[in-house]
């Protein structure tokens, strides 16, 4: 199994990819004027083989979920470690 992490600089808390309510990850791109958490600019994936082939390219940012605050948010790709 790929580990897919992000650690928050300012207090150590850990991000893991979050999936959505229907199962899957939620990646986005800028690809239309509207900012980039819109619909629009979303790539949904099932498979967490399907999201690290993506991550990999660097292009996309990744919905992450911190285990501390619970906190969701989008996660720029170089702050994406892939291991």
């Amino acid at each position: 199994m790929t580990n897919i992490y992000r650690v928050r600089e300012d207090n150590g808390e850990i991000y893991r990819p979050y999936k959505n309510r229907k199962g899957y990850y939620v990646l986005a791109i800028q690809k239309t004027r509207k900012p980039l958490h819109h619909k629009e600019n979303c790539i949904f994936v099932k498979k967490e083989s399907e999201l690290v082939n993506k991550l990999l390219g660097r292009k996309f940012h990744l919905r992450m979920k911190g285990g501390k605050t619970g906190q969701v948010n989008l996660i720029a790709p170089h702050n994406i470690k892939i291991k």
